[in-house]
C-alpha cells in the first residue's frame, strides 16, 4: 500500500502544524521546510479545509491553522478522505477489468487487507501525529 502524494502532503502539513501547537503556518512555509512544491501543497490545504481539518485565510496575514475538530479525525479517515478511489490492485477498483475475475479470490483478500490497513490506522488520530511534546520540539528543530 503507498499513499499518493496528496495524502503524503496531507500528514505532512498536519505534523507541521501540530509542532507549532496551534500557530498559523503558510504554505510556503511548510513547502520549504519539506522541500516540496507550494502549488501541490495548496491542492492539498484546499481539500484539508474543505474537510473542516484546517482553517484557511487568504492575503495579508492568512494563512493555515489546525482546527481542534480537525485533531479528532482518525488517520484511516483522512486517509479514505484523501484517495475515496484508493486500489491495492487494478482488479479491486470499479474499472477492474480481468479475464478471470469473476473465480478470483485475491481480489476479495485485497480488499480486506485494505480495509484492515484502514482500520489500524483508524485506532489513531490526527492529534497524535507528533507524540509527546519531546517529539513536537524535535520536529520544530528539523523543520526550522
Amino acid at each position: 500500500m503507498r499513499f499518493n502524494y496528496q495524502t503524503d502532503y496531507a500528514f505532512r502539513v498536519l505534523i507541521y502544524l501540530l509542532g507549532y501547537d496551534g500557530a498559523q503556518a503558510t504554505v510556503g512555509e511548510i513547502a520549504d521546510a519539506y522541500g516540496i512544491s507550494a502549488n501541490h501543497l495548496n491542492k492539498v490545504v484546499n481539500r484539508l479545509a474543505a474537510l473542516g481539518i484546517v482553517e484557511a485565510r487568504r492575503g495579508r496575514g492568512g494563512g493555515i491553522r489546525l482546527l481542534e475538530e480537525g485533531k479528532q479525525w482518525g488517520l484511516g479517515r483522512l486517509a479514505r478522505a484523501m484517495e475515496p478511489d484508493c486500489e491495492v490492485a487494478q482488479c479491486t477498483g470499479s474499472s477492474g477489468d480481468c479475464a478471470i475475475q469473476r473465480a478470483c479470490v485475491l481480489r476479495g483478500y485485497l480488499r480486506e487487507a485494505l480495509e484492515c490497513f484502514y482500520r489500524n490506522l483508524d485506532q489513531r488520530c490526527v492529534g497524535e501525529l507528533t507524540g509527546s511534546a519531546s517529539t513536537s520540539a524535535n520536529l520544530r528543530k528539523l523543520l526550522g
